[in-house]
């Protein structure tokens, strides 16, 4: 389990993010919604430590680091723990095998080339598995990262509008292998702006907004907003989809 207490992230004189208090809890899901620039995607990295927090507490699988504090030891939770931004980040001379392999074989996995062809399998990718980058289709280069997220067989999978610019078939598939990760047992944090994603999928939500959490819950939220922010949030959110 990860447990995020009073995080709190500084740049200069911005406050990007106030007080986070939240569990990530193995097989659930948790969506973490809110307007541009409300620090989801500074959430997100900050629960990975790609940036450190100013100060708080983060519970990782049993490590806990404290902030401020020494530069962290993340061999202790990396790669039970990883991420897959919106910029997915693959590498653009490597075919999509390759990409899904290189980790592997750098970790010395034995069996690398072997898993990498399982997990673009399981990710529907197997036929075009030898195509680079500029040759997939944006809803293969999301799969693509995520399965080379998931071949190091990691506890915690947090990702960064996973389904944004996919078309409405190719975003199902996305769900689908989400969901069965899920099933797998791992505890996925995903930051979207989908709400038939977070219907659909989502046991827990977090409302962000000026970096701090305004309303969390279960997925009643989206039927029962407490908060006038809320509200008014999801109320733009289906005018504009």
């Amino acid at each position: 389990m990860i447990v995020a207490r009073n995080i709190k992230k500084v740049a200069g004189n911005a406050t990007l993010l106030d007080d986070i208090n939240l569990e990530l809890r193995p097989g659930s899901i948790t969506a973490v919604i809110g307007p541009s620039g409300a620090g989801k995607t500074m959430t997100l990295r900050c629960l990975t430590l790609v940036d450190l927090p100013t100060s708080g507490e983060l519970a990782i699988n049993g490590s806990t680091f404290r902030f401020p504090g020494d530069e962290p030891d993340t061999s202790r939770v990396w790669p039970h723990l990883t991420a897959v931004f919106q910029q997915l980040f693959l590498w653009p001379h490597l075919t999509l095998f390759e990409n899904v392999a290189l980790p592997l074989r750098t970790v010395g996995r034995h069996d690398a080339d072997a898993r990498a062809r399982a997990m673009l399998a399981r990710v529907g990718l197997d036929g075009v598995s030898g195509h680079y980058p500029n040759e997939a289709s944006g809803g293969e280069r999301q799969r693509a990262a995520l399965a080379r997220a998931i071949a190091l067989e990691p506890r915690y999978l947090f990702l960064d509008e996973i389904t944004s610019n996919l078309d409405v078939e190719s975003a199902g598939g996305v769900l689908e292998i989400i969901r069965s990760l899920k099933s797998d047992g791992l505890a996925i944090l995903v930051v979207t702006h989908s709400l038939h994603f977070i219907a659909n999928a989502a046991d827990a939500i977090v409302f962000l907004d000026h970096g701090r959490i305004v309303e969390a819950g279960g997925p009643e939220i989206l039927r029962e907003a407490k908060t006038p922010r809320l509200q008014k949030f999801l109320s733009v959110i289906r005018a504009t989809h």
